[in-house]
């Protein structure tokens, strides 16, 4: 009788380590349990699709989703529906001073992306003024007012009072509406109407008249103009 140590051993356990920490197996333990489960899942998957009627609903299940993902995609990338503005009109020559609602813009030349224009210029109304100081860090602020200007057919006109400033053309969003920067050298609108540290909303009709002025507005919840320029535009939309 020959010894255990003498006995011929299985070739096929003969590469076979045994490791002295049971933790050195628990990649391969997990790799396990990742195909038991594979396998579990294609099981039930088979099952599902075996049973009458399974197929029809999935079919229209990943239909329905699919359609809602493209009606999503383009509600997003569909371009926005604008209204239309009314043409500018004769200039009014209204009792009220320049510069106080219900009258002109005080008159003087602005700087802007296409050169010299009058503030009295049909080009600029019906049109959002925002006059802005020096070095405003407003750029979310201008950008809802842009949007909203956008959404009744107006520009918005960002008015910095210098001859220029560094930070100025980083106020807008070439993005969001339709706003452009005109500078004022001398500073004529923010010193007649402004006369504030902040921010001041200016709502021009389509005749030069002043229709709407709003001072020291902070934030976007303060500058809503939904309102006042639905208000305005209303009488001139059939």
């Amino acid at each position: 009788m020959r010894d255990d140590d003498d006995r011929p051993r299985d070739a096929a356990l003969a590469d076979v380590v045994v490791p002295d920490d049971i933790r050195d197996l628990a990649r391969d333990v997990a790799a396990y349990h990742r195909e038991v489960r594979r396998a579990e899942r294609a099981r039930r998957l088979r099952q599902l699709l075996a049973r009458r009627g399974a197929v029809p609903t999935i079919v229209v299940a990943v239909a329905a989703l699919l359609a809602a993902l493209v009606a999503g995609l383009l509600a997003v990338m569909a371009p926005r529906t604008v209204i239309r503005a009314p043409e500018a009109a004769p200039l009014a020559a209204p009792a009220a001073a320049p510069g106080a609602q219900g009258g002109l813009l005080p008159s003087t030349t602005l700087i802007g992306p296409n050169g010299a224009v009058n503030t009295r210029q049909p080009a600029l109304r019906p049109a959002v003024f925002a006059l802005v100081p020096v070095g405003c860090h407003c750029r979310t602020l201008l950008n809802s007012l842009s949007g909203q200007a956008y959404g009744e057919g107006l520009q918005l006109a960002v008015v910095v009072p210098a001859a220029s400033d560094p930070t100025a053309a980083s106020l807008v969003s070439p993005r969001i509406g339709n706003a452009s920067v005109y500078y004022d050298a001398p500073a004529t609108l923010a010193g007649t109407i402004g006369r504030t540290h902040g921010i001041t909303v200016v709502v021009v009709y389509r005749d030069g008249t002043i229709y709407s002025i709003q001072r020291d507005v902070t934030d976007s919840a303060d500058a809503s103009l939904d309102a006042a320029l639905q208000t305005m535009l209303l009488a001139d939309r059939p």
